[in-house]
């Protein structure tokens, strides 16, 4: 037999062992047990461990205040408000405020002080002069005059008897005097209410006397003099016929008088600011 007859007879030999191989192992799969179907491997987490979390402990350090000084606080000290009953002991307490002196303490020394000031600013309004309220005596020289033979006038040695009156009332402090009639002007009011004035108040009495101490006018030195009973008095009527205050205020002589309306201006602006 030749070889190509022989190798065809070969390959149905081999192709039918293949076959029949597969058929075998496939037949045994089918009957052999389920078997296990390997499943992929789960990746296992591990748990992560809890680590508890330790509040931070703060320390907290206490800081003591430091001490306050506590505000001063300065009393109001509030004074009883001045009576009728009372007036007279506070004049005496406050009297040394006035830089008044000696006249002053003589006026305060006696009764019803108020009622006596008060009068005695009335009396300066009304342009009198207050002989008996003032707290100085009147001068003791005598009252001189001038006579040439032809006329008389005064003698200018006769304003030196007013100096040391004019001297006390440029001493006196203006603002102390006005600070204190305040202090006193209800007690004053009622003083003047009780004198029977009632057409002004106690603040138009103090300026009314102020004022009419200022309003006095400068008088010629040579005016003419006469004597009529016991006084001398001017020849001329307007100048005669001037008010009793004006008058006395004229015969100090005019360095006196400027004197005493300097004050009176200073008291009369002390009065308007207070006002």
């Amino acid at each position: 037999m030749s070889e190509d007859k022989k190798s065809i007879i070969k390959q149905p030999i081999t192709l039918a062992v293949i076959v029949a191989t597969l058929g075998v192992a496939a037949l045994g799969w089918f009957l052999s047990p389920t078997s296990e179907v390997e499943e992929p491997p789960v990746a296992i987490i591990e748990p992560v461990p809890i680590v508890p979390v330790v509040p931070e402990v703060v320390e907290v350090i206490e800081v003591e205040p430091e001490p306050v000084a506590p505000e001063e606080i300065t009393p109001v000290i509030v004074e009883p408000p001045i009576t009728a009953d009372t007036a007279d002991e506070e004049a005496r307490r406050v009297v040394d405020n006035l830089n008044a002196g000696k006249p002053a303490a003589q006026f305060v020394a006696g009764d019803y002080v108020v009622e006596r000031a008060v009068a005695l600013a009335d009396h300066l309004r009304r342009g009198e002069v207050p002989y008996t309220l003032i707290p100085v005596s009147r001068p003791k020289q005598p009252f001189k005059i001038l006579d040439d033979g032809l006329r008389v006038t005064i003698h200018p040695d006769s304003f030196e008897r007013y100096d040391p009156f004019a001297q006390w009332i440029d001493g006196i402090d203006a603002e102390a005097l006005v600070a204190t009639y305040r202090k006193f002007s209800t007690v004053a009011a009622g003083a003047l209410s009780a004198m029977g004035v009632t057409d002004v108040s106690i603040n138009e009495v103090a300026l009314a006397a102020v004022t009419e101490v200022i309003s006095v006018p400068n008088v010629d030195l040579s005016a003419e003099l006469m004597k009529q009973e016991a006084n001398w008095v001017y020849v001329d009527p307007e100048l005669e016929a001037m008010p009793a205050l004006h008058k006395q205020i004229v015969r100090m002589g005019p360095i006196n008088m400027e004197l005493v309306q300097s004050k009176a201006r200073e008291i009369r602006g002390a009065l308007l600011d207070a006002n």
